[in-house]
This record gives structure tokens, sequence and C-alpha cells, in this order.
């Protein structure tokens, strides 16, 4: 087995594993939580998303830019130098902590003080672990990277189980959080420090700063048109409902996890696979299949979740297997929006990405403000998937001015077309769906024979030429 697929596997098998786990404790966390707990647990996780992109500074993207460059000694100066800088970050942002959380704990009474500290932890001791694992996956140390990642998801898990049993509930799951956080970080960074020797290079280090701001902005913008919804459900309808909310959104987001190993692919590869002879069209086809692929397993999250939901969660959850369908479309739509953009990475700056990213945070701003306070959560599950809708629709026109390609979107349109009819349906009859996933099914297997079976024409062309030359 060659090393690049050796390497493959092990990321695959932890994505897997993680994910799994992940997916086996959901249940079991909501149903020790009640629904204004786990909306509560919603956002402290998204405070820690956005958290982990403003403290990561864009090392990890600046890292990864420069270490194609640097060997030998200059490859560990540099990601030494990282790793310090990101604990300097780390430090910067514990003294920080105490006087924002003096104001936040101030005015936002009803916040509890111990889970307020348990999240600013684990956010500043995931600076000490980011740096490391870049460097795992740069030395192709792929083995080592699934052990640590996989035992700390394993552990997190079972020290979940176990808090919760003892009644500790929100404040367990997020303890959970924190020590496994610091046995990750514990463990790699004796690993790197043993490995390599720790140099620091203040040129470098300024070279990553001035690389990553930009990169914080447009992740807060990106975490704004993805995340913000969130807490404006919060404020406006309340946590139960924001419960509901992310319980159909953690199911809605298995299509994303579905389609990774085939975007993990395609990424690194659309530029060279575009520079081959017939690159364009061969590029039209692998982007086509991944998007009917991801739409049929929207449309196959959307039949099956809600058959989870009734039967492995309470039944104060049960709400939330009717946005399931909605939620999983517009996830659908985001990871369209991320395929059909080759040619938005044709220019050396892609100034492109940002602009868009910019126009969608305004617009998720004022659109899940709007929809929420008119409609509730119906109103903002709609308008996630309206928004992601218009980002397909942006991304795609900006590609094809900067790359023409011949996509075929009559058949992506009627695709789509036949999947909303069918989640429509469903609210009359869950026979709707079942039915048109079959023929959807049956459709999109007749469409992928048709688009990749092997070109014969040629082929039987000689084979008659070679057979009338002989009768000659």
């Amino acid at each position: 087995m060659s090393s690049a697929i050796q390497q493959s596997l092990y990321y695959a098998a932890g994505l897997v594993l993680m994910k799994g786990v992940s997916f086996i404790m959901l249940p079991i966390v909501a149903g020790a939580l009640s629904t204004t707990d786990y909306g509560e647990l919603d956002l402290w996780l998204s405070i820690l998303n956005v958290g982990g992109i403003i403290l990561g500074f864009g090392l990890i993207e600046a890292l990864y830019k420069q270490a194609g460059e640097a060997k030998g000694s200059a490859f560990d100066t540099l990601n030494s130098t990282a790793t310090i800088q990101q604990l300097i970050i780390a430090v910067c942002a514990l003294i920080a902590a105490v006087p924002i959380g003096l104001v936040v704990l101030s005015t936002w009474t009803e916040i509890s003080y111990t889970d307020f500290i348990l999240v600013a932890l684990t956010l500043i001791v995931s600076c000490a672990i980011n740096m490391p694992l870049t460097w795992l996956r740069l030395i192709d140390n792929a083995r080592l990277f699934f052990l640590l990642t996989s035992s700390k998801a394993v552990i997190q898990a079972s020290l979940t189980f176990a808090f919760l049993s003892y009644g500790l509930g929100l404040t367990g799951v997020l303890l959970s959080g924190l020590i496994s956080s610091l046995y990750l970080a514990t463990l790699l960074l004796f690993k790197q420090w043993s490995a390599i020797s720790f140099t620091w290079d203040a040129h470098i280090a300024k070279q990553m700063r001035h690389y990553g701001l930009p990169l914080i902005f447009s992740g807060s913008l990106l975490f704004i048109a993805a995340g913000a919804e969130r807490w404006i459900l919060a404020a406006t309808v309340g946590l139960e409902s924001l419960a509901q909310y992310a319980i159909a959104m953690q199911f809605a987001l298995i299509v994303a996890f579905l389609c990774e190993p085939l975007t993990l692919w395609w990424f690194p590869k659309r530029f060279q696979i575009l520079n081959e002879l017939n690159g364009k069209a061969k590029t039209v086809r692998i982007a086509e299949t991944i998007c009917h692929t991801t739409i049929w397993f929207a449309m196959s999250i959307a039949l099956f979740a809600p058959i989870i939901i009734d039967n492995w969660f309470p039944s104060r959850y049960h709400e939330a297997s009717q946005w399931i369908p909605w939620l999983a479309l517009g996830i659908a739509f985001k990871q369209i929006s991320h395929t059909l953009t080759t040619g938005c990475y044709i220019e050396k700056q892609p100034k492109i990405v940002l602009k868009i990213n910019s126009i969608m945070a305004v617009a998720a701003l004022i659109g899940f403000t709007l929809s929420s306070l008119l409609f509730g959560i119906q109103g903002v599950v709609i308008a996630f998937v309206l928004l992601y809708a218009l980002r397909v629709y942006l991304f795609d026109r900006a590609s094809q001015k900067r790359l023409a390609l011949n996509h075929h979107y009559s058949q992506l349109t009627l695709h789509l077309i036949l999947v909303v009819s069918f989640i429509t349906l469903n609210h009359l009859s869950p026979t709707f769906l079942l039915a048109g996933w079959l023929l959807q099914t049956a459709l999109f297997s007749f469409w992928l024979i048709q688009n990749w079976r092997p070109k014969t024409k040629d082929t039987c062309n000689s084979i008659h030429t070679d057979t009338i030359a002989k009768r000659l």
C-alpha cells in the first residue's frame, strides 16, 4: 500500500470514528439535558467556534503556505515559531478573559460562572492544540494524528457519559470537553517538544501574523453567515426553540460529512485536472457528479433522519424532525456553492471570495433577524435555505466570469425542483418523501450510468473497420 493511500485511510478512519462517537452521544446528551440546557450548550459551542477562528489567527493557513518551501532546520524553526506564537496568543487570551468575564457575568447574571470559566479555558487550551496537530499533518504522521484525536474523542465521550450519569448536566458536558482538550494538548506539545528544537524567529512570526489577519476577518464573516441564526433564535424565540433547531442541524450536517470523501479528493486535484487534456470537460463532469450526489445525500437524510429522531430521542425533541429536510437542503446548497467555485480561485488573490462572504454575512444578519421576528423558527429555516441558494448563484456567476465551464444547469435545476417538491409534499404525508427518494434514486442511478459509462464508440468503429479490411 502506498504511503499516500495509507495516510488518507488514517485520516478517513479518524474522521469516521470522531463523527461516529459524536453521533452516538447525541441522543444521550439530548436525553440528559432539558431543551433549555441543550439550547444553551449550542450557544456555548458557537462561542468556541468563533473564538477558535479569532484565537487561531490564521496561523494554520500561514503554516501550510510557508511549509512547502522550508526544509530541514528551517522547517523546524517555522513550526516551532508557529507553536510558540500560538501559545503567546493563548496567554494573552487568558489574561484578557479575566476582565471580559467580569463584564459578561455582571451584565448577564443568568450565565453560570462555572460554565463560563470552563468554556473560556477550553477555548484557550485549544490554542495549544492547533499548531502541533498541523505539524503532524505536515510530517505525514497520520497514524499518530489518528491515535491522538480518536482517543481524545473517546475520552470526551466517556467522561460526558459519566458526568451526565452523576447528574452534572450541562456543566458536565463542558467539563469533559476541557479535560479531553487538556489531555490532547499535553501529549501534542510533549511530542513536538521532544521531536524538534524549539526556536523563535521574529521575522517568520511577523509574516504569519500579516498573512493570518485577513483570514480572521473572512472566517468571522463565514461564522456570521452560518452561525448567527443561533444567537438570533435564542434572542427572539428562546433557548427551547434553539434546541429544536440545533438537533435538526446536527442531522442536516451529516450531508456535509458524507460529501467530505469527495471534496477532500476533488479540491486539491481540481486545478491539476483542469490543466489536463479536455480538462474543462473533466472538471464539469466531476463537479456535476458531486453536486448531484450532494442533492441525493440531502434527500436521503431528509427521509431517514426523522425516523431516528422519533425513535431514539425524547418526545420533547420530536419537533426537530420537521425541520431536518429543509436544513439538509440548505446544507446541500452550501456544499454545492463550495463545489462550483473553481473559477473564483484562478486569480492570485481571490478577493471575490471575501466580497461574496461579506455580502452573505450582511444578508444573513438581515434575513435571519427579520424571518425570526416575523415567523420564528420556521422563518429562520426557510431563510437558511434561501441564503445558501443565493450563495450558490453568486459563487457560480463569479466563477463563470473567470472560467467559463459548460455546466448542464437544466439537469441540476430539475433535480432540485424534484427534491423541493417532494419535501414540500412531505407535510401532507411522509409517503410522498419515500416515493420521491425512490424516484430520485432511480433517476440519479441512470444519470450516473449514462455520465460515467466507458466511451465505446471509437472502439466499436475501429473494430468494424478492421473487420471490413480483413474481409477485403
